[in-house]
């Protein structure tokens, strides 16, 4: 059991009050000391930054306003510094809690060196299957249980949720060249690799329950593939995106595939912002966009 546990949550422009609430409480019963940090990385929600501010009303809890965003990682790094437990668990500032047995299911991982609880979505039910990134997620539920995400452990990481030595943190921080979405979790991960650390997958979800609508879950997406292609050297052998890439060079099919896809771009682009939106079309699509990047 470890004896204390520093939750860290940055978050942009995300209403993240009921989440430090529901794990205030939690903290309250813990089998552990815990302290609740809340970092807001320069939000220009300015509504969103009023109602998080009440953070800092509730017991074990600190809210820090950033007055300039300085990127994904640079936040997390900042957020280590101003820790004091041994033991960091970070939370995205959009995903909920649920299990009253969350931060005790995690104090009980003293022998990791870190520990991925996962993450899990509400029932939506038929009226959310025209949303793209709910649609997108549920087809992709089945391979992120514990079995599955056991067998290749360091490339089904995210730092949505997880927990791990504070000294690791320190050792390996995020890399600061990841500045726009996505991916500076995935390379993390296979920094983790190289330097010997064990990932332990467990079963302790956050929810994942707010989905964007469709046109900005794709401009999302287009910002996430350019990441990917601006450090694909890095996150090479981590990323099937790369690796689909690179077989359609080798078989000389890129240009194929790009004159294909320029041609039907659009069309493409009108279903995925659509009602019904395909996820094939949508698979489709990320790869031609990455591809384009060159």
């Amino acid at each position: 059991m470890v004896s204390g546990i520093s939750i860290l949550i940055p978050t942009y422009n995300d209403l993240s009050f009921g989440l430090a609430k529901t794990l205030s409480s939690q903290a309250d019963a813990a089998r552990c000391d815990v302290e609740i940090i809340v970092a807001d990385d320069g939000s220009s929600n300015k509504e969103i930054q009023e109602l998080n501010r009440r953070i800092a009303t509730l017991p074990h809890c600190r809210f820090i306003e950033r007055k300039t965003n300085c990127g994904r990682s640079a936040i997390r790094n900042y957020l280590v510094t101003t820790s004091k437990h041994e033991w960091i668990v970070f939370i995205d500032g959009d995903m909920s809690v649920d299990n009253d047995m969350f931060i005790d299911n995690y104090a009980e991982c003293d022998e990791d060196d870190v520990a991925y609880g996962g993450y899990k979505l509400p029932d939506g039910g038929k009226t959310m299957l025209s949303n793209l990134r709910y649609k997108y997620e549920r087809k992709c539920m089945p391979m992120h249980t514990v079995e599955k995400r056991s067998k290749d452990p360091y490339k089904d990481f995210h730092t949505s949720n997880f927990m791990a030595r504070k000294k690791i943190l320190l050792d390996i921080p995020f890399d600061e060249n990841f500045i726009q979405y996505g991916y500076e979790d995935v390379f993390w991960g296979k920094i983790l690799q190289q330097k010997g650390y064990k990932i332990k997958h467990i079963d302790n979800p956050v929810v994942f329950d707010r989905f964007e609508c469709n046109s900005s879950f794709i401009s999302k997406t287009e910002e996430g593939l350019r990441t990917l292609f601006a450090h694909r050297n890095e996150l090479h052998g981590f990323s099937r995106i790369i690796s689909t890439a690179q077989r359609l060079n080798q078989l000389y099919l890129t240009k194929a595939f790009l004159l294909t896809f320029n041609a039907l771009e659009n069309i493409i682009k009108r279903n995925i912002e659509g009602n019904k939106p395909s996820l094939f079309l949508f698979k489709i699509y990320r790869l031609g966009y990455y591809l384009k990047q060159k």
